[in-house]
């Protein structure tokens, strides 16, 4: 236990060559020169509430909840609350949420990590509306696990740091652009969309109808997706969003009447076959 003395002595020939304090029981695998492991162990011999966990947050770069806080420090809950008032009012650390405390160089440099990777991800993608939330949560490091990333995210969009679409991540600053190729090019895309209602094209043929090739149309339905103006069925089928919501408006309205639909009278509904009648349903 914290707080035992011990002493440690030689095998052969048995002597006794020192004595000390147990300062971490259980300590996490670290060098001894380490500086963020010195400076922990020299907390714990202060032995102050405030220094005891300010050496368990050196240790934790996305921070700790109350519970977790106190679990750790082997202090109870009200003792480390007092305790994270102190480091929070000293500059410290920061609640970045109702009970999670994170140390202040963790926040900063986790912040500045985020802002790089989504600089690097905006300028390799510029057609992409943001970075999937949880390839950004990889990116940050396996420890960050998802909530850790939620407080994170929510600290970071109070503060105007990040912006959140959905599943997807951007800077605040960030717009997808397209120039007047790619905009005549989307707009023809969508429009195919729209006009062929129930029975949509795969990306072949919306190639072969438009004139472009696969990859390109692919590039402009990533942004209607992205956008909201076309939506995923499933791998192989894309409807427009007006599209989507007729047939949903159909299915409700056939419910209501007979109690229930079928994949075939869906088809009969929409004029469509049942590639796409049971992948809707």
């Amino acid at each position: 236990e914290r707080g035992e003395r011990f002493v440690v002595r030689t095998y052969s020939p048995m002597a006794t060559v020192a004595g000390g304090i147990v300062l971490d029981p259980a300590p996490p695998a670290r060098r001894r020169s380490d500086a963020v492991t010195l400076a922990g162990l020299e907390a714990r011999r202060k032995g102050t509430p405030h220094e005891l966990l300010r050496s368990v947050l050196l240790t934790h770069p996305f921070g700790l909840t109350a519970a977790q806080a106190a679990s750790a420090t082997k202090l109870d809950l009200g003792t480390v609350e007092k305790a994270a008032d102190q480091l929070v009012s000293a500059g410290d650390a920061i609640r970045i949420a109702a009970d999670r405390l994170i140390g202040k160089p963790h926040l900063d440099a986790a912040t500045r990590k985020m802002h790089d990777l989504l600089r690097a991800y905006h300028e390799a993608n510029p057609l992409r509306q943001g970075m999937p939330r949880e390839e950004l949560r990889g990116a940050l490091g396996a420890k960050c696990d998802s909530r850790d990333f939620n407080a994170l995210l929510t600290y970071w969009e109070s503060e105007g740091h990040i912006a959140i679409d959905q599943a997807v991540a951007r800077l605040p600053s960030f717009q997808v652009v397209l120039n007047r190729r790619q905009q005549s090019l989307y707009d023809r895309v969508v429009s195919l969309y729209e006009e062929a209602r129930f029975q949509a094209p795969t990306i072949e043929e919306a190639s072969r109808s438009i004139g472009a090739p696969p990859d390109a149309i692919r590039a402009m339905v990533r942004v209607a997706l992205d956008r909201g103006t076309l939506v995923r069925i499933n791998e192989e089928i894309l409807y427009h969003a007006s599209t989507l919501a007729a047939a949903m408006e159909l299915i409700r309205q056939e419910v209501a009447a007979s109690g229930a639909i079928t994949a075939s009278r869906f088809r009969d509904l929409t004029g469509s076959s049942r590639k796409f009648a049971v992948p809707v349903l």
